[in-house]
């Protein structure tokens, strides 16, 4: 027969087993929804950018944008990316959705503004060199796209470091004002917070 303590000890064996078990199940079903969530994450994106150019909402616009955006993915990621495409993009959500609003908000501004040197023949198109904190590649790829998307700014070459802009009004005396005026704002939401 066994004693109090050998009982208790089998009994506490089992049940950290059981534990165990389940920590090794909870694990791999974390690593399963992080890896695929990441995935549907971006075949939603991909599928809602589909959406938008089709200026379609119908089932089957959904369809073909989530199929194209899965294919396109799989194949990028299997075949083109030397890593996978969630570790070189990364980006947070609620970063991402700033930089967007951030992003939306400079295009009205800068195409009023535009307009308006525009209208008052107040052009002065210079080409300047920003330079730049980020070390995220994909951060300043980022903010150089942004740049070319707000009327009156055109990222013409971007080097870790520097982006060349070609700029319609350059009104700014020194570099760290030009680099404010044209991409401070997109800066300011890409860099990494000090923690």
């Amino acid at each position: 027969m066994y004693g109090t303590d050998q009982v208790a000890h089998q009994k506490s064996r089992r049940v950290s087993l059981m534990e165990s078990g389940k920590n090794r199940t909870t694990n791999y079903f974390a690593t399963v929804i992080q890896k695929h969530g990441l995935f549907a994450t971006f075949v939603l994106v991909g599928t809602l950018f589909w959406t938008i150019w089709n200026e379609s909402f119908a089932p089957g616009a959904l369809i073909v944008g989530t199929v194209l955006s899965w294919l396109s993915l799989s194949i990028t990621n299997r075949y083109l990316l030397r890593n996978r495409y969630q570790e070189l993009f990364r980006i947070q959500p609620l970063r991402l959705l700033r930089y967007i609003g951030v992003l939306i908000l400079a295009i009205f501004e800068s195409g009023v503004h535009a307009m308006y040197i525009t209208v008052t023949g107040r052009i002065d198109v210079h080409i300047v060199d920003l330079p730049t904190k980020l070390q995220n590649p994909f951060h300043g790829v980022l903010v150089a796209n942004a740049i070319t998307l707000t009327p009156g700014t055109v990222t013409i070459d971007y080097q870790p470091g520097v982006f060349k802009v070609i700029w319609i009004e350059s009104v700014a005396h020194n570099i760290e004002e030009a680099s404010d005026m044209i991409k401070g704002r997109f800066e300011k939401v890409l860099e990494p917070t000090q923690e």
